[in-house]
């Protein structure tokens, strides 16, 4: 049996020696093609992607369980905490997933659901003309959110869209506007949103090849009716007040799923945030005007204040954050930022998110909040923090799931854990303390 195998593998050495070869040269050419980034390596990076992603969502693609929204549970819906004696009273307008689709929900300080807000692309943006393909019905994150007194609802969807709806979900303007995160409304009424504008921008040749950069990030002004007043292009605010050296910085090893060689990919700044200086905040901020706009920008890592009448940066601090979220001016002339995992030290290093508090004035930086145990509050991605009358923090841990406020002491003294079932959380983008009266609307009924 032997010999006849060894005598049927010699007469047909030839044909074993090209397959040999063929394949050694092909391994070489993967080698190549891996490490010099050439061609194809970017459709063959993104097909397996695609595949991996299809294995771990077909779920949620086959609208089973939303498993794009949901996180393995470190905290669980019975570690509910309310102390009403040191929480300030309230209702949290919540983003996330509803049980059958995406959307905003209202909830009471005991942790009852007051109200839900489910938001389905196709219904708000029957052709979606501003978008490249259609959007599936569980594809979308609310990633910013108002509640006005009377019910209404103004959100941004991300990447997708912004719009307004009443208590009952009807609309009442929709921006067929590519908006994303953040949602800010400015003393006169109007909104600031960031956004992107669809195409490839150039930047022509940096570092010995043409610079590209798709689907370049915008600020956006709507109107209080939403319609679209001004747009401006980030890269060029950040060219012209002298900031080419942070564009071009090389990114992060993190993120070089995004990037491919010769282009910047899809998000070489990620603008996370848009903040407006009100005119009663201003006194504190002498070195600033009220307009003027706080920006966050996580892959340049870099918190930015924005000169209203020239948009032009006026001043920026790009430490000892770590790919931050969330900027807001506080009452007292400090900027606080979510600063989402740069609380570890060198052995935990994204194990640790905090809260921190910069004087644009002095340079000086305190931490407001970090748990006592440092893997205790992290979310490496999202994130978002509010300051209440009262001296509190409210903190959303995003991608765990949890809103709690915290004292000045460090004291946990309200916790909601938006629980999917006892194995999962829902990814939550934003959690929202607004005065009771918010929700007086909970009790009129629906047409």
């Amino acid at each position: 049996m032997i010999k006849r195998v060894l005598k049927a593998v010699q007469g047909r050495g030839a044909e074993f020696a090209f397959i040999a070869s063929t394949l050694a040269v092909v391994f070489v050419a993967g080698m190549l093609i891996g490490d010099l980034r050439l061609f194809p390596y970017n459709r063959l990076q993104a097909a397996w992607y695609q595949l991996d992603d299809l294995s771990r969502y077909w779920r949620h693609e086959l609208m089973i369980r939303p498993d794009r929204s949901l996180e393995p549970a470190v905290y669980t819906a019975d570690e509910y905490r309310h102390e009403p004696a040191r929480a300030w009273p309230g209702v949290t307008l919540v983003t996330g997933f509803l049980p059958e689709a995406i959307g905003i929900k209202l909830v009471a300080m005991d942790g009852t659901v007051m109200h839900q807000w489910p938001i389905r692309f196709s219904e708000i943006w029957p052709d979606a003309a501003h978008l490249d393909q259609p959007v599936g019905a569980w594809y979308g994150e609310i990633s910013g959110a108002l509640l006005t007194p009377d019910g209404d609802v103004v959100f941004s969807m991300y990447r997708k869209g912004f719009a307004r709806i009443d208590r009952c979900g009807q609309v009442r303007w929709r921006a067929p506007a590519r908006t994303h995160h953040s949602v800010a409304q400015d003393d006169a009424g109007t909104y600031w949103v960031p956004g992107e504008r669809p195409g490839v921008q150039s930047f022509g040749n940096q570092f010995g090849h043409k610079f590209t950069l798709r689907n370049p990030e915008t600020i956006f002004r709507f109107s209080a009716d939403g319609t679209l007043i001004e747009e401006y292009d980030l890269v060029d605010i950040l060219y012209r007040s002298g900031f080419k050296g942070t564009l071009f910085l090389e990114p992060v090893r993190h993120y070089e799923a995004y990037f491919g060689h010769g282009q910047t990919g899809n998000d070489l700044t990620h603008l996370n945030d848009v903040e407006v200086l009100r005119r009663d905040l201003a006194p504190a901020f002498p070195m600033f005007e009220a307009g003027d706009l706080l920006i966050s920008l996580r892959h340049r890592n870099l918190i930015a204040v924005l000169d209203r009448e020239t948009m032009a940066v006026k001043w920026s601090v790009d430490n000892p954050f770590l790919l931050p979220h969330d900027p807001d001016f506080m009452a007292d002339g400090r900027i606080s930022i979510f600063d989402n995992f740069g609380g570890g030290d060198r052995a935990e290093i994204g194990q640790a998110s905090r809260i921190l508090a910069v004087d644009p004035a002095t340079g000086a930086v305190e931490t407001l909040y970090q748990a006592p145990r440092p893997r205790d509050f992290f979310t490496d991605t999202r994130g978002m923090h509010q300051h209440l009358p009262n001296g509190n923090l409210l903190i959303t841990e995003s991608n765990r799931g949890r809103i709690f406020e915290v004292a000045p002491d460090g004291a946990i003294v309200w916790q909601y854990v938006n629980a999917w079932d006892d194995q999962r959380v829902i990814v939550t983008y934003q959690g929202e303390r607004y005065p009771p009266r918010h929700a007086d609307f909970v009790h009129e009924t629906c047409p």
